[in-house]
């Protein structure tokens, strides 16, 4: 969006003298107490307009700042989730953008896509079991192999990857499964 325009209280004094009727009595004179009383109501209506700019910047979610309605627009977004929180007001921006404009999906790609913009790259596939589909994130999963100790978890995820399965459990279809694959 464009710069907002800053109105100047010249500007509505002279609009609001404009309003005025002909006559003796409706006079421009800086000096009269009439148009002290515009240049008064002026000064408010430079506020309303200025705050009126600065909210038509604050509707976008591109520039929005933290200041103003960042915190709003996360909060009604679900911002944040899975774990990330975006440390730079650009990078919340980003993330604010991306999720109203992300559009979803149940293809293989879109959850290949979704695990690649957290950071990690997935391999999704279907199986041979109905409504179960297999993701493959090496980098990130471990899954209990013989000879590991008692009591040792039957799958592990780092942080990236952890995120990911957060995701994914929340965008899958809900009547499907997900068996976890790593290296």
């Amino acid at each position: 969006m464009g710069t907002i325009w800053i109105a100047a209280t010249e500007d509505f004094i002279r609009i609001l003298q404009g309003l005025l009727p002909r006559g003796l009595v409706w006079t421009r004179d800086p000096a009269r107490r009439l148009t002290r009383l515009l240049a008064g109501l002026a000064d408010e209506f430079v506020r309303v307009q200025n705050r009126a700019g600065s909210l038509m910047e604050e509707a976008d979610p591109r520039t929005t700042t933290a200041a103003g309605l960042l915190p709003d627009w996360e909060r009604v977004t679900g911002l944040p989730e899975f774990g990330y929180y975006p440390t730079t007001e650009s990078d919340r921006r980003a993330v604010l953008a991306g999720k109203l404009a992300a559009q979803g999906g149940q293809s293989a790609a879109y959850f290949e896509g979704l695990a690649l913009a957290m950071g990690a790259v997935a391999d999704v596939e279907n199986t041979a079991w109905p409504f179960v589909w297999s993701v493959s994130v090496p980098s990130g999963v471990t899954r209990f192999r013989a000879g590991d100790p008692a009591g040792a978890p039957l799958i592990t995820f780092d942080e990236v990857a952890g995120r990911v399965r957060l995701a994914f459990e929340k965008y899958k279809p809900a009547h499907t499964f997900i068996w976890w694959t790593g290296a």
